[in-house]
């Protein structure tokens, strides 16, 4: 068969010379497009053609072309007319807009100042606000003391920072461990120990067995595998619940020991063996303080934060209490029918008189009836239906509405304080029945409330809180210095923080400065503290246990010379001197 009829009968089928013939023509054509591509410069009507190759569009928008000299120059004295042009008008039209202006601003500043001078007051009134702002400006005075005052607060961290070096807690051997343990159980302290027990003793190991003893605190329940301090914390709403809700009889039992828990420690607070316990549950913090303490004269208590429902309960168990922190809101909140009725006593006749004119054509296109007066036929026709306590929930939407205890609901101004043993021990047996008291979902549901005491309770377990020691750097002035840090964390009580200010006034050579994390639900206990401080009387009970804690901390527990308006964040000591903000 000849080329002719193979061509005829396949047309489709090639010889491998042809296949690699327009391989090699391809690649021709592709470095002919990437040269084209490069040079940029050159015009794509000036370049020349090839037959079979695409060229790439010109972009119309590019500069690749070559402009000429004459049509540049036209443009560019074109676009300098049109710009000038342009920039003439906006010049005009802002002149025209700042006069404007401007000549308002004139007219204002003429009507203000003949309102200065026609008002007497008003100079008054400038001179006062300018004394208020220069004293916001100012920082608030720092107020010295040669003792550590009490925070009733709890407090998660405290931390110490010192040029001396803290190296001599670093390492406490377990006898000096033992002895702190000890001294802290039997309420032995440094000024209570005799010399002939520490002769054999060095000063470092002295200094170990004290910190040891400072950072312990008596709490209940014992669960290893929860942490029971703090309580008040925010949950994930993936938090499991707890598996002691599924198990009837070890949540009874969890109940019956911490009953038997609260009874004791509520016990030697009656009996002044305890000067104050905490109570933190997962909603709610109590502190029962015993007599005499901070100048009252009887066994008393502050709960914080507190809701609406919680204090109508008390309410309802005869339990009397006071809001000391409400007393400015409440001062501030006003019925608004008072405020309109005000305002409009110091008009004159002419317009109490124009003002009766309107009322009475209000009265008479309105019905005689009051606002929120209910008719009976309107009752009978609500209990037909099957609705008759709807009125009772409309009254107490208005009643929730216009108390103003509610908006402090969860707040510090919540705080409740309760005072004498009438109603303390009201309290006491209201917080045995309550049944709220112990959360029923998430991480903390079916575990009693933690019980924080400085002295030996039924049912207590001893803990001891995290002691760190570190170093850091820090920028003073133009130089770098190290500055040793001592880390406590854990729950710390107002005895723990006195014991190691103490310590450290004697290691330190003398400085230090403190920064305290407060535990927030429980900063209203300090305030509260301040707000409700009295005196205290003449004649000291004889049965006052001072030997108990150390002297200095129980004379301040009684009478306190320094009470603390907030709880404080930093403090310094300098000098035998306690200073803070």
């Amino acid at each position: 068969m000849s080329a002719v009829e193979e061509e005829r009968h396949s047309p489709g089928w090639r010889r491998p010379s042809e296949v690699m013939k327009k391989r090699k023509k391809k690649k021709k054509v592709r470095d002919s497009v990437s040269d084209i591509s490069m040079t940029r410069s050159k015009s794509t009507s000036s370049s020349p053609k090839r037959p079979g190759i695409v060229l790439k569009r010109r972009n119309p928008f590019g500069c690749g072309g070559a402009v000429s000299a004459r049509r540049r120059i036209a443009s560019d004295v074109g676009t300098k007319d049109s710009y000038d042009e342009k920039k003439e008008e906006s010049e005009a039209t802002d002149d025209a807009k700042f006069q404007a202006v401007q000549k308002t601003l004139s007219s204002l500043a003429d009507d203000r100042k003949q309102e200065v001078i026609n008002e007497d007051e008003g100079k008054s009134n400038h001179g006062n606000e300018a004394e208020f702002f220069a004293s916001d400006s100012e920082p608030p005075p720092s107020i010295q003391s040669s003792s550590c005052p009490i925070d009733w607060c709890l407090h998660t961290r405290v931390r110490f920072t010192s040029q001396a070096s803290f190296e001599w807690s670093n390492r406490i051997s377990s006898s000096e461990e033992s002895c702190g343990i000890t001294n802290f159980v039997l309420c032995k302290y440094q000024d209570q120990t005799s010399t002939q027990d520490e002769s054999s003793l060095s000063e470092e190991s002295i200094f170990r067995q004290r910190l040891k003893q400072s950072a312990m605190v008596w709490a209940s329940p014992s669960l290893p595998w929860f942490k029971i301090f703090p309580r008040i914390v925010p949950e994930s709403k993936d938090a499991k619940t707890s598996f002691i809700v599924n198990e009837d009889v070890a949540q009874k039992a969890l109940m019956a020991q911490w009953c038997d828990s609260f009874c004791s420690v509520y016990q030697l607070l009656r009996s002044e063996m305890c000067p104050y316990f905490y109570i933190c549950a997962h909603h709610l913090t109590i502190l029962f303080r015993a007599k005499h303490i901070s100048g009252h004269g009887s066994i008393h208590a502050l709960l914080g934060p507190t809701t609406r429902g919680f204090r109508e309960s008390l309410k309802a168990e005869g339990i009397t209490f006071t809001m000391p922190l409400l007393k400015d809101d409440a001062v501030k909140y006003q019925d608004p029918h008072q405020v309109i009725e005000e305002v409009t006593k110091p008009q004159t006749q002419d317009s109490s008189a124009l003002c009766k004119e309107t009322n009475s054509g209000e009265e008479d296109l309105k019905p005689d009836e009051e606002e929120g007066v209910v008719d009976s036929d309107d009752v009978s026709w609500l209990e037909s239906i099957g609705l008759e306590n709807v009125l009772e929930i409309d009254s107490h939407r208005e009643q929730m509405q216009t108390d103003p205890t509610v908006k402090q609901d969860n707040r510090p101004q919540s705080v409740l304080f309760v005072e004498g043993f009438a109603n303390v021990q009201a309290l006491y047996n209201f917080i045995l029945n309550y049944k709220n008291i112990v959360s029923t979902v998430g991480l903390q549901a079916g575990i009693p409330p933690t019980i924080l005491a400085p002295m030996a309770f039924h049912g207590a377990t001893l803990t001891s809180n995290k002691i760190k020691s570190g170093c850091m750097r820090q920028i003073i002035g133009h130089q770098i210095h190290d500055i040793h840090t001592l880390e406590v964390s854990g729950p710390i009580l107002p005895h723990n923080v006195h014991l190691l200010t103490d310590l450290l006034s004697e290691t330190q050579q003398g400085q230090f400065s403190l920064t305290f994390q407060a535990h927030e639900p429980t900063a209203c206990f300090t305030s509260a503290s301040h707000t409700l401080f009295t005196a205290p009387t003449d004649d000291v009970s004889p049965n006052l246990k001072l030997d108990s804690f150390p002297r200095d901390f129980a004379r301040r527990l009684f009478t306190p010379k320094d009470i603390l308006q907030k709880s404080c964040k930093d403090m310094k000591f300098v000098n035998t001197m306690y200073e803070w903000t």
